[in-house]
Order: C-alpha cells, then sequence, then structure tokens
C-alpha cells in the first residue's frame, strides 16, 4: 500500500472546488440548462400538467420520441410542439 501525504490546507482547497462545481451543477439542473432543445421528464411532467404515466403511455405507443441516459428520459422541444400542434382542436 502506498502512503501519500497531503498537506490540510491542499486539501481545503480541493474539497472548496469540488464544493463548488457541485452547486453550478445543481443549479445548472434547476434552471433546465442542460440544452434549450431537450426538456427532462419531470420538467415536461410539470409543464403539460400530466401524469408521469402519460408520458410514459405516449413513449409505448410512439406518440412522443425519446432519448434516455441511465435512468434519465429526455425529450426534445420540437417534437412536443409539433404533438401539440397536430393535435389542435378549432
Amino acid at each position: 500500500m502506498n502512503l501519500v501525504l497531503i498537506e490540510k490546507e491542499v486539501i481545503d482547497e480541493l474539497f472548496n472546488k469540488l464544493n463548488y462545481l457541485t452547486a453550478k451543477l445543481q443549479s445548472n439542473e434547476s434552471k433546465n440548462q442542460l440544452s434549450e432543445n431537450w426538456i427532462s421528464n419531470k420538467d415536461l411532467a410539470k409543464v403539460m400538467d400530466v401524469s408521469f404515466r402519460t408520458l410514459q403511455q405516449y413513449r409505448d405507443n410512439g406518440t412522443l420520441s425519446y432519448s434516455k441516459i441511465g435512468s434519465k428520459i429526455y425529450y426534445e422541444i420540437k417534437e412536443v410542439d409539433s404533438l401539440l400542434r397536430t393535435n389542435i382542436i378549432e
């Protein structure tokens, strides 16, 4: 086993930088700055005022295409816009 000695100030500075980066990432997620072209499952459910199950049905029957990364699901905003426009009732 190798033992590495690091001064406390260096470790404190490293943790401060790590905490800063973590805060920035969380801030970006809360502002939904993933991209101007994509929206998360959670945000889309909130915006459309529908349940997660409704969005699941849209995915399952091909009504709405999506992208999945790990357990996160994202939709292209232009696809959502197209879906809403094609279902306009006058």
